[in-house]
């Protein structure tokens, strides 16, 4: 073998060198299989005295000493209280990471709760756990920051969110079930503090039903079920404290070495922090503007003192990290102190341009992140500003007692209502995969924006978030959140005067929301009542909107005749106010209209109108689901070669879009091109079609079921289910990399 410069790559060598399969070594080396897999992997590293105790002697039979040599000179050198200080998540953790995830592996209540105070490091614990147990769950690891949540009844949806799964018209907790039944997957429920005894429930529930799914919980309390195992957190031990405690000096200080006398008023020092790893971070911080000396007299003397009153109602954790963070806030200059206050309201952080419009800028941003107050992340292709729930608690608790809450809100809502605004139009054109990867972070930040306009009878600003937002939520399936925010809405707007274009478009926005979540009459009364107050507002775009939706539900309960004059309406109107999506929208449903009624001609005109319209806007879902619709008048035509190089770009289309509404109905219709002359292929398509509707919950739209049942009788008999079983009982996650990667296999197959 060549000189490797990998430990992970060099140690897979060795072992199947020697012969031995994962479990034969970690029981030879006298570890866990979990960390011969995370050492393997690159997730972890030894050290080189584990190397030399423990890996070398379990791979002698390599008889290799050259590269047994190499695999020690490859280690992280020290002891395992260092591993990893430049993060300072995992020191002194390593024994545990192991003995942890060991239990959650083996024992059949399938949960473990980590339990401890704020700060003692539950979160970067099971994070490392988390790291170490992916490869052992081939469905994937997903992880829900609950902490975020504005109501602990979102907890079902958060967590169907963070598995991508596509709303339809079922409870949350039955899509997840349905979902994860057969899937063996990880849930890291992070902070799960607020939810226990409300949705605990929904964790038995999960596991009873889901035999191959393990669940890691992070709380203050545990959560009393029979499964369950809890683990309490201690705090670090003195020696890794005091490394952690020099690393995150060293961050700002590369050329830190503190002396004799320095290291014995550091460990002092960690030790009237308790261990506690985030208390430690905080007051690292400040070396520099305060000697380690000065630090020590100051948390001596004023660590009760900052508490003041407060102190004899929490317990001794509680105490330390408390005064850790007052003593913190002290050193801050009041424009520092100003700032994390604000930061406060950013509910899962917020972007640059929300904490601008607090008033708070970059540099005093990166301030605070160089005192450990706040973190800086990369989302995509901008910044956004984080604080720990337990950092953001304390501040606000801070804000309300400055009273600078409601200005705070105010601010926050001015942003939101703004950004929603300019989001709007954009979520219709070229730029609609870039918005709303830029929104999703925020809708923590929309939910309780909305929930102070209504706490201020400002009802308006609530409405306009809504209403500008309506196809983010629809194409981010956040239908069940968003829905019983509109119902509070309607009820507390129902005592005011709303100008009726924008109560307009509310109802619109209600009968959308409704019909993707499969409550047609519900959609139907919505979209009416937009229909009469568009007219008598003489708003035409409205009104063109509302007969559209109202056209689409005709189609759908074949009043063909009905659909045909709503949808010429809305389209003439739509025209009229020169709005080529809506227009587009209108036509396309007008080719639906057609194709039921067998006129293929009409219905391709129909098509290409609308595609022609949707292109000039650059809708890419729209233009997809156009040309899924004239691909299915070609393939009735019999013209396959024109519907194939239609569908391949429609893929293309789809995947771009993340969307699959359009992924999965243009896959069967490919499959049904394929069916005669590439039959392995259109067997593979079809299946893989059917694998996405499964993880996803999308269903077959009303209007397209004929067509659909017609391919499926066609493609089904080709499928040849092994030993009778149904070839779609294994769950797939959605994963649009993979999607694409087998997409291509199959087509490249094909052409081969």
């Amino acid at each position: 073998m060549r000189n490797p410069a990998n430990f992970g790559e060099l140690l897979r060598h060795l072992r199947k060198r020697a012969g031995l399969t994962q479990g034969a070594l970690a029981a030879k080396a006298g570890c866990s299989v979990a960390l011969i897999s995370a050492l393997e992997t690159g997730q972890r590293r030894p050290t080189a005295e584990m190397v030399r105790t423990q890996l070398a002697p379990a791979l002698a039979a390599a008889n290799d000493a050259r590269l047994l040599e190499r695999l020690q000179e490859l280690a992280t050198p020290g002891s395992a209280a260092t591993h990893d200080v430049a993060n300072g998540v995992l020191l002194g953790r390593d024994a545990e990471i192991d003995a942890l995830c060991q239990r959650l592996m083996n024992h059949p209540g399938r949960l473990l709760t980590l339990l401890g105070p704020p700060g003692v490091g539950k979160t970067s614990l099971a994070q490392a756990m988390v790291r170490v147990l992916t490869p052992f769950h081939a469905d994937g690891v997903y992880t829900v920051w609950l902490g975020d949540l504005s109501g602990a009844e979102l907890a079902a949806a958060a967590i169907a969110s963070a598995l991508q799964l596509v709303e339809d018209s079922r409870p949350p907790e039955v899509r997840l079930i349905e979902q994860l039944r057969r899937r063996k997957v990880l849930l890291f429920l992070d902070n799960f503090d607020n939810l226990v005894g409300t949705q605990t429930a929904l964790v038995a529930d999960l596991l009873k039903a889901c035999p191959r799914l393990r669940i890691l919980v992070t709380s203050r309390t545990r959560l009393k079920l029979r499964a369950e195992q809890s683990i309490q957190v201690q705090p670090l031990d003195r020696h890794s404290a005091v490394a952690l405690f020099v690393a995150r000096v060293r961050n700002h200080q590369p050329d830190y070495a503190p002396t004799p006398t320095e290291q014995e008023v550091i460990d002092e020092l960690c030790g009237q922090l308790d261990g506690l790893p985030l208390a430690i971070e905080l007051i690292a911080a400040h070396v520099g503007e305060m000697t380690v000396e000065e630090l020590l007299a100051h948390v001596r003397t004023d660590r009760l003192t900052l508490l003041g009153k407060r102190a004899a109602k929490l317990s001794a954790e509680q105490r330390t990290l408390t005064a850790a963070l007052q003593h913190s806030y002290a050193l801050l200059t009041p424009a520092e102190q100003r700032a994390l206050r604000l930061l406060s309201v950013c509910d899962g952080g917020a972007a640059l341009d929300g904490v601008a419009a607090l008033g708070i800028d970059l540099p005093m941003v990166q301030a605070l992140a160089d005192k450990s107050l706040v973190r800086l992340e990369s989302v995509d292709d901008g910044r956004r500003v984080r604080l720990l729930e337990t950092v953001r608690e304390y501040a606000a608790m801070l804000l309300t007692a400055a009273g600078e809450f409601n200005d705070a809100q105010q601010r926050r809502l001015v942003w939101c209502v703004a950004l929603a605004e300019a989001a709007a139009p954009q979520l219709h054109s070229a730029e609609q995969t870039r918005w709303l990867r830029r929104l999703e972070p925020e809708r923590y930040n929309f939910y309780t924006a909305i929930h102070f306009s209504i706490t201020q009878r400002d009802i308006v600003s609530a409405i306009r978030i809504v209403v500008a937002l309506r196809h983010f939520f629809v194409a981010r399936s956040h239908l069940a959140e968003i829905a019983p925010w509109l119902d509070i809405i309607e009820f507390e707007a129902s005592s005011l005067e709303i100008e009726p274009r924008l109560w307009a478009r509310f109802l619109n926005c209600k009968g959308t929301i409704a019909f993707y979540r499969a409550e047609y009459d519900l959609a139907g009364a919505y979209f009416m009542g937009a229909f009469k107050n568009s007219a008598d507002a003489n708003d035409r775009r409205e009104f063109a909107y509302a007969a559209d939706g109202l056209g689409v539900l005709a189609v759908n309960r074949g009043y063909l005749a009905t659909a045909r004059h709503l949808s010429q309406t809305s389209l003439e109107q739509a025209a009229e106010v020169g709005d080529d999506w809506l227009a587009g929208i209108a036509q396309m449903n007008l080719g639906e209209i057609a194709r039921m009624e067998g006129d293929l001609n009409a219905a391709a005109e129909h098509y290409l109108a609308s595609l022609e319209r949707l292109q000039r806007v650059g809708d890419l879902h729209f233009i997809a689901i156009a040309e899924i619709n004239l691909a299915q008048v070609y393939l009735h035509q019999g013209d396959l070669l024109r519907a194939e190089a239609v569908l391949h770009w429609t893929l293309t289309s789809g995947l771009q879009a993340e969307s699959v509404q359009v992924v999965a109905p243009a896959l069967e219709k490919l499959a049904g091109v394929l069916c005669e002359r590439h039959t392995v292929s259109a067997r593979h398509l079809f299946s893989l079609a059917q694998r996405v509707r499964q993880a996803s919950g999308v269903t077959v739209q009303p209007v397209d079921r004929q067509d659909y049942a017609q391919l499926a009788a066609q493609l089904q008999p080709l499928l040849e289910p092994a030993n009778g079983m149904n070839p779609f009982a294994e769950d797939a996650r959605i994963n649009w990399r993979s999607i694409q990667t087998a997409v291509q296999a199959i087509l490249e197959q094909r052409t081969s």
